[in-house]
């Protein structure tokens, strides 16, 4: 468990580097596209609330790759920390449910993506910003990531045990090993 969110962390915080670097290239960009949190709304369905640690993890490492200001660490945090929301879901409903349909995926990502802009210009109106300008702003950028993040979901559903419940994985793969191929 611990050797996976290492994994995707780093993954992702290379990742996030190589997309800081490449985007520098071009100061004028609008749109600059990053994985954090897809991969964040992957670890969370896989690990619970391992993987919303994870996830705060994959956070600090977008915000430190990014030179972040102090609030923009807080602004995006918060966004991390209510995704917490997702795991009360999970507690509620069959999370199943996510991967079995493709618009159960869908709603997923759109879920998680809507709860972290939401979050994020609540406290951005905490500290003075206008909460209407930074909602807008918050989901004309993350447009273009919740667009390649909800294609990466419906890809990484039909691989095999990669957007899984881990505990759910390694009892099929215990029972698959027992039974006898034919």
């Amino acid at each position: 468990m611990l050797l996976d969110i290492i994994l995707f962390t780093a993954i992702s915080c290379a990742l996030e580097g190589m997309i800081y670097l490449a985007a520098k290239q071009f100061e004028s960009a609008t749109f600059i596209v990053n994985f954090y949190l897809t991969l964040s709304l992957l670890l969370i369905y896989r690990w619970n609330l391992f993987g919303w640690i994870g996830s705060f993890l994959l956070t600090l490492g977008f915000c430190l790759i990014n030179g972040a200001s102090w609030q923009s660490y807080i602004i995006y945090l918060g966004g991390t920390i209510a995704l917490g929301a997702l795991l009360l879901y999970f507690a509620k409903f069959d999370k199943r449910l996510i991967v079995k349909t493709v618009k159960g995926t869908l709603l997923y990502g759109i879920a998680g993506f809507s709860i972290v802009i939401i979050t994020r210009s609540l406290i951005a109106f905490a500290f003075d910003q206008s909460m209407l300008d930074n909602l807008l702003t918050q989901a004309a950028m993350e447009a273009l990531n919740l667009a390649i993040g909800l294609i990466i979901l419906l890809i990484c559903r039909k691989q095999n045990g990669l957007f899984e419940d881990m505990n759910d994985y390694l009892v099929r793969i215990a029972e698959e090993r027992k039974t006898p191929h034919a």
